[in-house]
């Protein structure tokens, strides 16, 4: 879900940003999925996406 969220700009869904932020993603990924994520699990996630 992470790396097809990456994809699309915050702006795509509603958000006033043009960058995504570990907290902005938690809360789009809580809000799809109903599971809550704190910010270190995003961090923690990117570099095993391959994503940073």
């Amino acid at each position: 879900m992470l790396r097809e969220l990456v994809k699309y700009s915050p702006g795509d869904f509603g958000y006033q940003r043009s960058r995504w932020s570990t907290e902005l993603l938690a809360i789009k990924i809580r809000d799809v999925t109903g599971c809550p994520l704190h910010v270190s699990t995003i961090r923690r996630w990117l570099p095993a996406a391959g994503l940073v």
